[in-house]
């Protein structure tokens, strides 16, 4: 065979270039640190509207009983107009947000808050925590966002 021989050696840093973003893309959407804490604000600020509108988010609390009405026009005059779970912001402020490594939440140490979430007995229920179908939206919208912003770092 005649004909020259000669050796090519092609350097393609775009190519190398497009692989790191790639893996730092890669690394980024694998982190959810981020997007957790996002959840876990967004779950806060969902408690404290709620509380903020006395239920509102959850179709309003139940009123105070006619006598706790009384009671309070007659021996805690400053109060009224009541608002519901909320004379000393004890039990709002008691809801605090938290994450691990793949979940966020938010919750109360307060002992009577189960109570009043759930109804008990003569303790009517005052839902102050979201359900699942409830936050699943926009909780999925966050994850969403982080793999788009994950993926535009990578351009």
């Amino acid at each position: 065979m005649a004909g020259t021989k000669f050796k090519v050696t092609a350097k393609n840093d775009s190519l190398n270039k497009a692989k790191a973003k790639l893996a730092e893309a890669r690394k980024q959407m694998v982190d959810l640190s981020n997007p957790i804490s996002k959840a876990a604000v967004f779950l806060d600020q969902w408690v404290q509207r709620n509380f903020k509108g006395e239920g509102a988010k959850v179709g309003g609390w139940a009123p105070f009983a006619p006598a706790t009405l009384r009671w309070i026009e007659l021996y805690d005059p400053e109060r009224s107009p009541a608002k519901l779970l909320q004379k000393t912001s004890y039990l709002k402020t008691s809801f605090l947000p938290f994450t691990s490594k793949n979940q966020a939440g938010i919750g109360s140490d307060v002992p009577y808050s189960k109570t009043h979430n759930e109804g008990l007995g003569h303790v009517p229920e005052r839902r102050m925590l979201p359900k699942y179908k409830e936050v699943i939206k926009d909780v999925n919208r966050i994850m969403r966002n982080h793999v788009k912003e994950s993926l535009r770092a990578a351009r």
